[in-house]
């Protein structure tokens, strides 16, 4: 599964729009959906912990599916 994939179910499980989501987090929501298709990459760690919140998911979760390292909280500094 990618990260786009991940994010798209997480987000309908919430029952939220992607309009609905980039609100909550502060993006617009086309952005949101160039993510979840693939067609841009990830959001950075910042973003990711606020959409985690608003999802109600664990942020390692996104973390893990955005491929960022959970120990570092994507900071880089264990690489």
């Amino acid at each position: 599964m990618t990260f786009g994939e991940y994010l798209r179910a997480a987000r309908k499980s919430a029952g939220l729009s992607q309009v609905k989501l980039a609100m909550a987090v502060g993006l617009h929501y086309t952005y949101v959906s160039k993510v979840e298709s693939g067609a841009v990459p990830p959001f950075g760690p910042e973003t990711l912990e606020k959409i985690a919140l608003v999802l109600g998911v664990n942020w390692e979760y996104l973390f893990e599916a955005a491929d960022y390292c959970v120990y570092c909280k994507g900071k880089g500094k264990c690489r």
